[in-house]
């Protein structure tokens, strides 16, 4: 199984955040609910509406702990050696031998090639594999 990618975690720890303030937000009205219900208008039963939000509540935790679950397994993840996986990249002395196996021949002309191009310019050209692979020509 993959780790999961920086679209994921970025999702993960919005959820968290959000989830957060909606668990204190509920917790405080069922809270209200319960002990000062005459604050809280149009409401004809204070005792079923505060187990109705303490049940949101609950609900957010959940929300909360799927989230920090995505964010450890992140963290613990092993990254992939081959092929680089999304956070990795190649150093600029590295060669195309480290890119993932099964590129064709014209492909690997094509790197030849331009590796060959921007050897005799004198610059350095970043390449990404279909597979996800990165390197640095």
């Amino acid at each position: 199984m993959e780790p999961p990618g920086p679209r994921s975690v970025g999702c993960a720890k919005c959820c968290a955040v959000f989830s957060s303030t909606g668990v204190v937000f509920l917790c405080i009205i069922g809270t209200l609910l319960q002990k000062q219900s005459v604050f809280i208008l149009g409401i004809e039963h204070p005792a079923t509406a505060a187990s109705q939000c303490f049940g949101a509540a609950a609900l957010y935790v959940t929300c909360i702990v799927i989230s920090l679950g995505v964010l450890a397994y992140d963290k613990i993840a092993p990254r992939s050696a081959v092929g680089g996986g999304p956070y990795n990249s190649m150093s600029n002395g590295d060669s195309f031998s480290q890119l993932p196996v099964g590129l064709t021949e014209s492909q690997n002309r094509l790197l030849r090639s331009l590796d060959e191009r921007a050897a005799s310019a004198g610059m350095a050209v970043e390449m990404t594999s279909h597979q996800g692979g990165r390197a640095m020509l």
